[in-house]
């Protein structure tokens, strides 16, 4: 035995002192294989502890043994060892892989007995076809790094993603096992993390000298969804450097880089020891100078195509060292996600300066941009980008010039500039574009300006990322063709509603009455709603010259303007002879517009007013009428840029009455502006939309009579308002639930469920919740559950003799909420010689393969009860014994 004990508490120390550091990454190899890399740190000094062979676990039920790849040996005392294999997953699925090892070296300062606690990393993968192709991120820097005991401490994973996937990083507490930190673990002081570049700060100068640990969470998004996470354990040693201090490295420049432009983006680094000066010896004052050694790494360096260089990696140094870092930008490095550049200079004391730099490689833009006006339309035309692997593009477009241009790192076109993206081409070799207004033409007289983006392939291949915008293009189409201007309400009523239309004449220089001779025709159509098309001819007009051209106002009567919105357009005819008679000739027709309708939503003391309408011109700002029951005017109660206001401060049940101004222009010269144009006037009221107070909710289940009895209460506050209460079940706990019923009047505050699916289980909670005549419904109440109460007994008896008395084993009757049972009957020998599933057993007696009868004697049973229980199917052992006397 004491051998046994000295043997135990060997092993333990074998298997002490051992893990430092450590991160689990992983890459997808086909549809559901991965290969995973596992890298630990680990201590030399514990040779007996060392690890040829590691088990990891995929997280699906499977774990593999995995022979180690490689071990190299570092400075102070660690090796570096490197695991890797692959796995098959059965299909899409969240996979948590780790890998748990006993134990982290000893002295570890920000947790209790480190050497006794497990060392613990995880990384979820997250199998989704719709995702794409899928890797964690490789984290370049080491996770062990020296900090001074006075000096601030940086340092950086300088992670990678070669997907261009966001990452987002989190301090976590390390773990020594799935979902549990290690024991006594204090988050370190003042230590902060940049979760965006993932750069850790640390001001140690109050903690001991010696080791400490953290943890890094690194998440990896696409297209803002988690697609998977690493955990990094991290190890940080202080040490006394002396009073001396680590080199400096010059601050470096954040920069977007356009790709593909024969331009090699150049930066000169800089590190210098910050200790330099003199040392006494003897008699001799000697100058002294610490050597500095100055490293890079980061993406741009593991580009496949045109990577980056520094050269001299590493460069070295007395007093001051420098490098120089450089890339010409390949195409297929343009992405989303800058790249980070980490630079890290040591001096001979091995305390270490990290800088980073991020580098955002952007696309190029379409060159060469062109609008020519054509009829109704605009055509544009551009020439491929310097980079010739787009995807596709992007067609922006606004009213008139602008006088913006992009900054360095500003892709795309930002809302601000007052573009607005019309069109996507979605074929790369596309370099022409017809805008007609997606069929419903351009308006004529309006300069139309546009600007043109590529479309690049995110580094990876998965996301989509925008380039620079080309140079701007404007066209102006002729003002050949009417345009209208008014569609205003002038009466609101159900049946004698009116509108007034007008229009703007063609202009006279860009109508050619040579070629487009007189006489001339207008005809006016008009179609109920908004973007509607079921359009009625409501007026023709003739000219014989164009000077008379001016019957161009229609006051249009009859109309339900209460309910409905109207839609006008005006059609030109100029007048061709075919086969020597003269006739009519559609020479073109404006763009439709429609009058502003408005809709009012109630709310409490308050009105949201919202309104639509489509128009050919650019309304700027809407003004709001409401009218004053007082003075009998109509009152401006203020303006909005957008199509919605909210009337606020007014009086539950009082009526108001509104209607909106709208102001606009074509933006251009030759028009009537402001252009002016009324909806039609509309009344409501506030309304209470406060909601009752949450009830306050008790239950009891009464298991015999099969029903569940449920009482509240409510503040007297909120009671007044209540009419009716809702009530809500969820089977089990799983807290899914429905809508069962409703109790209606003021003073009932109890509810009795006796649904009939309650006789199988009542197990489940309810929640009830509180209305008003205004239909606002109160917050769900506290939840109350309530569990069934299972019954099952076995006799220790019966008499299968055929009396009809006693003459099966089943359980005394009134046994309930039971799902089901697993009995086994066995002789005095241990002879399996009944089983059966069923509750009700409904034994005779006889053996279970043969039907013969058993002799009489005593039988033992085993049996697992499955009771019906809030919290799902519980298991629940029964065992006794059982005599069969056949005897009459």
């Amino acid at each position: 035995m004491l051998l046994l004990i000295s043997l135990v508490f060997t092993s333990r120390e074998v298997l002490a002192t051992h893990n430092r550091a450590g991160e689990i990454t992983y890459t997808q190899i086909g549809q559901t294989e991965y290969e995973a890399t596992l890298i630990t740190y680990t201590d030399t000094r514990s040779p007996m502890a060392d690890r040829p062979i590691i088990t990891l676990d995929w997280g699906d039920g499977q774990s593999d043994d995995i022979t180690r790849q490689s071990q190299i040996t570092l400075p102070n005392f660690i090796w570096k060892n490197t695991y890797i294999k692959r796995h098959t997953y059965a299909g899409p699925g969240q996979y948590l892989i780790s890998f748990t090892d006993p134990n982290r070296v000893a002295d570890i300062l920000n947790m209790t007995d480190s050497k006794n606690q497990e060392f613990y990393v995880e990384s979820l993968l997250i199998i989704d076809p719709q995702q794409g192709f899928v890797q964690s991120p490789l984290l370049l820097n080491p996770p062990i790094q020296n900090a001074c005991v006075s000096e601030i401490f940086t340092d950086n994973p300088d992670a990678y993603d070669e997907n261009g996937d966001s990452l987002h990083f989190i301090l976590t507490p390390p773990k020594s096992m799935k979902g549990t930190a290690v024991n006594g673990y204090v988050p370190l002081k003042n230590l902060t993390l940049n979760n965006i570049t993932g750069e850790i700060t640390w001001d140690p100068v109050y903690s001991t000298i010696g080791i400490y640990n953290i943890a890094i969470r690194v998440e990896f998004y696409r297209n803002k969804k988690l697609i998977g996470y690493m955990i990094r354990d991290e190890q940080i040693i202080v040490v006394d450097c002396q009073g001396l201090h680590p080199p400096f490295i010059e601050p470096l420049p954040d920069t977007c880089i356009e790709a593909g432009i024969n331009f090699k983006y150049v930066v000169p680094v800089v590190a210098r020891d910050t200790d330099k000066g003199y040392m006494h010896y003897d008699s001799l004052i000697l100058k002294y100078y610490d050597t500095v050694k100055l490293t890079a790494s980061g993406g741009p360096f593991l580009q496949s195509s045109s990577p980056a260089v520094m050269y001299n990696n590493p460069a070295v140094g007395k007093d001051s060292v420098k490098a120089v870092f450089e890339w010409a930008v390949s195409c297929e490095s343009i992405r989303e996600q800058p790249y980070v550049v980490i630079f890290k200079a040591i001096d001979q004391d091995s305390s270490a300066d990290i800088k980073s730099m991020q580098i955002r490689v952007v696309g190029p833009e379409p060159q060469h941009l062109t609008a020519t006006p054509a009829g109704n339309s605009v055509i544009l035309n551009w020439k491929i980008p310097v980079c010739t692997n787009p995807v596709g593009y992007f067609i922006y477009r606004r009213a008139d010039t602008s006088t913006w241009q992009h900054s360095n790192c500003e892709t795309g076109v930002p809302g601000y500039v007052g573009y607005r993206l019309i069109d996507t081409i979605t074929n790369a070799n596309t370099f022409t574009y017809v805008d007609n207004n997606k069929g419903s033409d351009l308006a004529p007289g309006i300069k139309y300006c546009y600007l043109v983006t590529a479309i690049y392939l995110n580094q990876g291949q998965f996301q989509y990322v925008e380039g620079y915008a080309s140079n701007e293009a404007c066209a102006e189409l002729k003002k050949d063709v009417p345009v209208m201007t008014h569609a205003s309400v002038r009466v609101t009523d159900a049946v004698h509603g009116s509108m007034y239309v007008d229009w703007s004449k063609p202009s006279a220089i860009a109508l050619d009455t040579n070629q487009n001779r007189a006489p001339y025709e207008y005809k006016l159509y008009r179609s109920p709603g908004i973007g509607t098309t079921n359009f009625r001819l409501l007026k023709t007009s003739a000219s014989n010259d164009f000077h008379g051209l001016n019957d161009t106002t229609f006051i249009d009567t009859m109309l339900n303007t209460e309910d409905s919105a109207y839609t006008y357009k005006v059609e030109f005819y100029d007048t061709d002879t075919i086969k020597g008679v003269n006739q009519f000739k559609l020479l073109g027709h404006t763009i439709s517009a429609s009058s502003v309708y408005l809709n009012i939503g109630r709310a409490y003391k308050s009105l949201v007013l919202i309104w639509n309408v489509k128009v050919p011109w650019q309304n700027t700002s809407y003004t709001i009428y409401r009218h004053n029951d007082v003075t009998l005017t109509w009152d401006s109660i203020g303006t909005s840029k957008t199509m919605t206001y909210i009337d606020t401060g007014l009086v539950n049940g009082k009526p108001h009455c509104y209607y909106v101004k709208s102001i606009g222009s074509y933006l251009a010269p030759g028009f009537v502006s402001p252009i002016i144009n009324l909806s039609e006037t509309k009344c409501s009221s506030a309304r209470d939309t406060v909601s009752p107070c949450a009830p306050i909710l008790s239950g009891n289940a009464d298991c015999n009579a099969k029903n569940t009895m449920l009482r509240w209460t409510i503040n007297d506050s909120c009671n007044s308002k209540v009419t009716r209460y809702k009530v809500y079940f969820s089977t089990g706990n799983n807290y899914k639930f429905i809508y069962i019923d409703s109790v209606n009047g003021l003073n009932t505050n109890d509810y009795l469920d006796q649904r009939q699916i309650l006789s199988y289980s009542l197990a489940g909670c309810y929640y009830v919740t509180a209305l008003d005549s205004y239909d606002n419904q109160s917050r769900p109440s506290n939840y109350v559950c309530v569990d069934n109460c299972p019954v099952y007994v076995l006799p220790n008896v019966f008499t299968p003799n055929g009396d009809e008395l006693n003459d099966l084993f089943v359980p005394f009757p009134g046994y309930q909420f039971i799902q089901s049972i697993d009995l086994k009957v066995y002789n005095r020998w241990g002879q399996e010689v009944f089983s059966s599933s069923d509750p009700a057993i409904n034994w005779d007696g006889t053996e279970e393969h043969s039907h013969q009868k058993l002799p009489d004697g005593v039988y033992y049973y085993s049996c697992i009860v499955r009771e019906i229980r809030l919290e799902g199917i519980v298991d629940v052992p029964l065992s006794g014994a059982v005599t069969i006397v056949s005897r009459k």
